[in-house]
Formats: C-alpha cells, structure tokens, sequence
C-alpha cells in the first residue's frame, strides 16, 4: 500500500510562503545552528528537551525490541517496505523527524503497536503556550519501557 502525501499549498498567504522560502534558502546555504537562529529571530522556540527525550526513549524501545526478535535492518526494511538507510538514520538520530506512518510501520513490522498518551510537563516548568493550546509528554514512560506497549 503506498500512501500519497498532501500538500496544501492554498494555506499559507504569499507573505508566509515567502517567509518560508527565505528561510528554507537561509538555513541550506548557513547551515546555521539553533542559537544562531533563535538570534536571529528566524526560529522561535527549540523542542523542549524532555519532549525530544520522550521521543528518543520511543525510538530506543523499537530498536531494542528489534535486536530482542533477531531482526536485522534489512529484514525490517523487507517488513516495513522502507529504505534500511532510513531506518539506521532514525535509529541513530539522525532521521530527526519521522513521520507518524514511518513509526507506525516500524513498530507493525515488529508485530507492536503505538499507543498514544500525554500529560502534564514534569518540573521543567514548562507551561501551555497560549489558552487552548497545551502542550503535553507521555505520562508514565519508564513504567511502560518494561511491557513494550508501542
């Protein structure tokens, strides 16, 4: 089953894509790093560390879970119908922002399941970002790790 990406280009007005533009061509040819952006008022806010660390903890408990059933990258990429150089990057950090379908079928080729959750920030302080728009991490992750609820 292949999946088409969507793209809704009549979303941004002309002013935001522009913006976009700009920066996107900024950050290829600078390569510049998140405090260079952050000064330059052209990146707002970086993810918040224990956000980024949930993350990593969920990437770590699949690839342990497929060194647990024996599994090389070639058989998952065989399983999952992805690149095995795309699954070594996100095992290694190196595939930053996975979308939730590449997640999904690394963890059905493992015969698990994503479960969602979220909660409150722990004691980083952290608090919603404006009325409505709470931002949150999974609750109970280190309870979880043990039972492999993916």
């Amino acid at each position: 089953m292949t999946m088409q990406r969507v793209r809704a280009k009549g979303l941004l007005s002309a002013d935001q894509r522009a913006r976009n533009k700009a920066i996107h061509e900024f950050v290829k040819r600078e390569r510049p790093g998140p405090d260079e952006l952050t000064a330059a008022g052209n990146y707002e806010e970086t993810l918040p560390f224990e956000a980024y660390m949930d993350f990593r903890n969920l990437i770590h408990l699949l690839k342990t879970e497929r060194e647990r059933q024996g599994l090389t990258l070639a058989e998952l990429s065989a399983a999952t119908g992805m690149d095995a150089a795309v699954l070594s990057r996100l095992e290694t950090g190196r595939g930053a922002n996975p979308t939730i379908d590449t997640l999904i079928r690394y963890a059905t080729a493992l015969g698990q399941r994503l479960q969602w959750d979220f909660g409150p920030w722990g004691n980083s302080g952290r608090k919603a970002r404006s009325a409505g728009k709470a931002r949150g991490r999974r609750k109970g992750a280190n309870a979880r790790k043990e039972k492999l609820h993916l």
